[in-house]
This record gives structure tokens, sequence and C-alpha cells, in this order.
């Protein structure tokens, strides 16, 4: 059975990996079109070029992310082993980037602390690890 915590974050792993598909792809088309609209004679075409081409790449990297935020919903709901390592790994680089976000007097990172520390705590509690292999 799976622990209540761990279908929790299946949802909010869901619900991130289509957020970040859809902002990869509104990204992608968005610029891509608003860069054919312009005319040549614009003196701003190459700006506008350059934008699209960068948020090309943005939007090409948030599809991937939210591929991947996916996949890792998938192996939470379906209890796998590799998806409960991939979220402490994920915590554990966002702790990581908290913390040098307090370094350098970003105060709202606090919460982005938080929610990793008590997800790493509740993904090696023993019970959840326990649930993870009965599965």
């Amino acid at each position: 059975m799976r622990p209540i915590g761990v279908t929790i974050l299946a949802v909010w792993y869901a619900l991130s990996g289509v957020l970040f598909l859809l902002g990869g792809l509104s990204a992608v088309t968005t610029f891509t079109i608003s860069s054919t609209i312009l005319t040549p004679e614009s003196h701003e075409t190459f700006y506008a070029e350059l934008v699209s081409k960068l948020m090309e790449v943005v939007g090409a990297v948030l599809i991937v992310a939210g591929l991947f935020l996916l996949i890792v919903a998938y192996g939470l709901w379906n209890m796998k082993g590799w998806a409960r390592v991939l979220v402490i790994v994920i915590s554990s680089i966002s702790l990581v980037i908290g913390l040098i976000r307090i370094v350098n007097g970003l105060i709202p990172a606090f919460v982005d602390i938080t929610i990793s520390v008590v997800v790493i705590w509740y993904m090696t509690r023993r019970e959840v690890r326990m649930a993870f292999e009965q599965k």
C-alpha cells in the first residue's frame, strides 16, 4: 500500500511536470510565432530572433524537465525504488541551492529549505523505505 505522503508527492510531481511541459511549449511556440510576425525591415529583427532562439532553448529545457518530473511521478505512484532515490537527490539539490540563496541574502529560500528537509526526512523514514521495498 502506498503511504499518503508518497501519494501527495506523486501528485505534486505530476502537476509540476504538466506545468513545466505547458511552460516549455508556451515558450517555444509564443516566441517562435512572434519572431516570424516581425518584418525583415524591422531593426529589431536580430534581437527578436535572438530572444526567440533563447526561448526555444529555455522551452526545450522546461519540456525535458517536465517529462523527467512526470517520470518521477509515475515511479512514485507505482512505488518504484528508483523514484524514491530520485526524490531524495532532487530534494538534496534543492536544499543546497536554497542554502546558496540564503548566503546571497534571499530569505524566502527558507521555504525551499524547509520543504527539502521535510521531503528528505520523510523519504528516508523506515516505514516509507519498507513500503518501497515491499512493492
